[in-house]
């Protein structure tokens, strides 16, 4: 229920102002399934006096379209979010995917951070042949730059192909990412796995730890360091021009018979 000075005027007025340490519960309250005219009722001030703490929670609601659940719904979503993706947990709950989105934040942003930190800890671990052999293997049968979305804007990777499964297995130990399976071509084709490596910072981290070894794919590495700097500083903004210009030079360096 969205209130303005003119509806709240019907209201019978009572207390006017709420205490500091009533403000947290009521937001919290509001956030859940009650609405202003049960709180107000419920804790005897007047209705505009409900309004104007809950009003924070009016906005981002609004801004962000959420649906307003109770907590036991919403704890209910946390435990689930790591084992079942944003739209069937919006199905299951009959809430919009955004509302999920919303409530599982910061549960990302851990997981975000934790997934940061063993990275870089596998990558302190690396010894001499660890990173020669990665070495080798990007710049042999590796892919480094930038790829175009479906839906739209760039995304910086780091992928390699190879038929050898145990191979690819033993990347992933060491730079994590995730493992995809190629259809064969036919029966006289192998069947092909990718690993691969999506992620502005992931990537930048890799590449920051392994930058002096490349010989033959400087060129590519300098400019994907330089766009996964962009894309950190600009995370929240539309793509600019350089890094449209870092993803065509890209592009020429990593055709066919260029090095």
């Amino acid at each position: 229920m969205y209130l303005n000075e003119r509806t709240l005027l019907y209201f019978p007025m009572q207390r006017r102002r709420v205490p500091p340490a009533l403000v947290n519960q009521l937001r919290e309250e509001y956030r859940g399934i009650l609405s202003i005219t049960r709180l107000s009722k419920k804790y005897g001030y007047s209705v505009k006096a409900i309004w104007n703490v809950v009003k924070p929670i009016i906005k981002e609601l609004k801004r962000n379209r959420l649906h307003r659940i109770n907590s036991s719904t919403r704890e209910a979503i946390r435990y689930d979010y790591p084992h079942i993706s944003i739209k069937e947990l919006a199905k299951k709950y009959g809430i919009s995917t955004v509302s999920v989105y919303a409530h599982t934040r910061d549960i990302r942003k851990d997981r975000f951070r934790n997934k940061i930190f063993d990275l870089e800890n596998s990558l302190n671990k690396l010894d001499d042949f660890q990173k020669g052999y990665l070495i080798a293997m990007l710049e042999g049968e590796g892919y480094i730059g930038v790829e175009k979305r479906r839906k739209g804007g760039l995304a910086a990777t780091l992928v390699i192909s190879n038929t050898n499964k145990q191979i690819i297995d033993y990347l992933q130990s060491l730079l994590r990412g995730i493992i995809e399976k190629k259809k064969s071509r036919g029966k006289r084709w192998k069947e092909c796995f990718v690993w691969r490596q999506r992620g502005s910072a992931e990537i930048l981290l890799i590449l920051e730890h392994l930058k002096k070894y490349f010989i033959g794919k400087q060129k590519q590495v300098k400019l994907l360091i330089i766009f996964c700097r962009l894309r950190e500083h600009n995370k929240h903004h539309k793509y600019g021009e350089k890094e449209y210009e870092i993803y065509q030079k890209l592009k020429v360096l990593n055709k066919r018979g260029n090095g």
